[in-house]
């Protein structure tokens, strides 16, 4: 009797993981390059693990300081003033007046 509550069991818990399933899943641009950046980063260190201490020569310009300065700081004002904000009433379940 023990063996048949154990079949029962398993068939039971096989039956609940195909409705975990769904056949309509189409895998997207994410899925596919799941874990690429850190192989990436995996393989840049792999390749040149001293290029911390050692950067580029050229580096490149599509940023001056001043301007990347300016950016940062605008950014952080941006955060500095806060906005005073009303409160909102939310009624559940109030009475509408009528006696009915």
């Amino acid at each position: 009797m023990k063996t048949i509550n154990h079949w029962n069991l398993l068939a039971l818990s096989a039956l609940l993981l195909t409705a975990c399933n769904d056949t309509n899943y189409k895998p997207t641009e994410v899925d596919n390059n799941f874990g690429l950046a850190y192989k990436q980063v995996t393989r840049a260190q792999i390749l040149n693990p001293d290029a911390a201490q050692n950067p580029p020569l050229r580096p490149s310009k599509q940023m001056n300081g001043e301007a990347g300065e300016n950016s940062i700081e605008a950014y952080r004002e941006g955060f500095s003033t806060v906005e005073e904000s009303q409160p909102v009433e939310i009624s559940i379940g109030g009475s509408s007046g009528n006696s009915n």
